[in-house]
């Protein structure tokens, strides 16, 4: 007795030996969606796609706290290409390509990306979750001058301003002297201090928590002293000293002009007179035109801030000098992405080749030129100075290095993966560039891949 379905079956067998060359031919097949006779009696009506991930992470979102460590990996179907992880933003928290280990750094929010290699006949593909880190409350610290007001006088107590707090308020308590007794109050609305004895204390300055601070205490002298007598015909009063201070200022080349944060000031403070010294080979700042403004010059290095105060209101005139430290800025590299590029058939056992990109984004002024490096154990591609060599189909990790630059910026290192497909140019061959490049990648234009 014949079998009916062995015609089917037959029928069958020789068009999957046409057609299995390519999953997408076979899937587009599939796909038909309409009765399909094979044989007398024998049909197909109904058939069902199933779509799946490729690869994909169990969590969406994940909190963890700052400086702590979670490793999540991403499940993979199917395809057997490797996975590896980054962070779109290092700076928040960082992670390891291999394992998908996260180390939380600092308070914010950042993504993780995994990245499948392909592997034929499944391209490379992504999965993401969003990896909020929540900050350890900190102590922020300050400096504040010791206090001295005489007896009849009031005192206006102005703020700290070096306090990382941005946000919480100050207030002031004038304590018990040693022997009890309180020598003066404050008004924390107005600021103001009031005298009442003749004497030494101290004064608790506490700034309230806000944000991802915690509340801060310092605790400076006060002293009250006596009140000056008035005067007779010829005689001058004594001059009380000057407060006025400045701290050591340091910032950065990139940062923006600024104005020196004194305190101490007494009397009229438009009367303080602000300079600037630079003893080193290069100017590191300059005084804008309204003469207390700071302008850095974009170079590293030392400066002095110089102020310069009459004297007025009973006290002395003084001169107070910070020294500036300018530093060189960080610098990160923005414009290198991951891309694809082909390996050329046909040319037997001779690298494709391709001109890295010269003129990415550095600093203005930087010395440094870009550095290319690849991942020393690829077998996909080489880099000879700017050009980088393909050998075969794959993946392979490039590394620019922007070297550091003493003047302006630190060292910056961006590292992206270049993805190698066949190309089997038709008979005439591709066109060559000048010097034997295949293709110039400066700037970098061919089937760059978007970052998620």
């Amino acid at each position: 007795m014949s079998n009916p379905l062995r015609p089917c079956m037959a029928t069958m067998s020789r068009i999957a030996a046409r057609i299995a060359d390519t999953a997408w031919q076979a899937l587009l097949f599939l796909m038909l969606g309409m009765p399909v006779a094979w044989a007398s009696g024998v049909s197909i009506s109904n058939l069902t796609i199933t779509t799946f991930k490729q690869i994909a992470f169990a969590e969406a979102e994940i909190s963890i706290g700052q400086g702590d460590k979670i490793t999540r990996t991403a499940t993979t179907r199917h395809s057997s290409g490797t996975v590896s992880y980054r962070s779109v933003n290092p700076a928040i928290a960082t992670v390891d390509a291999l394992t998908g280990e996260v180390t939380a750094v600092l308070d914010g929010e950042t993504t993780i990306i995994a990245t499948q290699a392909a592997q034929p006949p499944y391209r490379h593909a992504t999965a993401s979750y969003k990896l909020k880190v929540n900050g350890t409350p900190v102590t922020p610290t300050f400096t504040w001058s010791d206090q001295t007001v005489r007896l009849g006088n009031t005192l206006t107590l102005n703020d700290p301003t070096d306090s990382p707090n941005k946000l919480g308020a100050f207030s002031y308590v004038v304590n018990p002297d040693s022997a009890g007794s309180i020598i003066a109050t404050v008004d924390n609305q107005t600021k103001v201090l009031t005298p009442s004895r003749v004497g030494s204390t101290t004064i608790t300055v506490t700034q309230a928590a806000a944000g991802n601070h915690k509340d801060a205490h310092l605790t400076v002298t006060l002293t009250v002293d006596e009140a000056i007598a008035p005067n007779t015909p010829g005689e001058e009063a004594p001059l009380s000293p000057n407060t006025l201070a400045l701290a050591p200022i340091t910032k950065v080349t990139t940062d923006p002009a600024f104005m020196p944060a004194w305190t101490g000031a007494v009397g009229d403070p438009t009367s303080i007179q602000v300079s600037l010294n630079n003893p080193g080979s290069h100017v590191v700042a300059k005084l804008a035109s309204d003469g207390r403004t700071i302008v850095l010059t974009g170079l590293a290095g030392e400066a002095e801030v110089v102020l310069t105060q009459p004297a007025q209101n009973g006290c002395q005139g003084t001169r107070v000098v910070a020294s500036l430290t300018v530093k060189p800025a960080p610098f990160q590299i923005t414009d290198f992405t991951d891309f694809e590029v082909d390996y050329i058939l046909g040319r037997g056992a001779i690298p494709t080749k391709y001109s890295l990109p010269t003129d990415l984004a550095k600093p203005a002024g930087s010395t440094s030129d870009f550095i290319f490096t690849i991942d020393g154990y690829s077998s996909v591609a080489s880099i000879e100075g700017n050009t980088l060599l393909v050998h075969r189909r794959g993946q392979a990790t490039i590394t620019a290095t922007l070297p550091a630059d003493e003047l302006r910026h630190l060292e910056a290192k961006k590292q992206v993966t270049v993805y190698v497909e066949y190309y089997d140019p038709p008979p005439s061959g591709p066109v060559l560039g000048t010097g034997g490049v295949d293709i110039d990648l400066t700037p970098i234009r061919r089937r760059v891949l978007p970052v998620p």
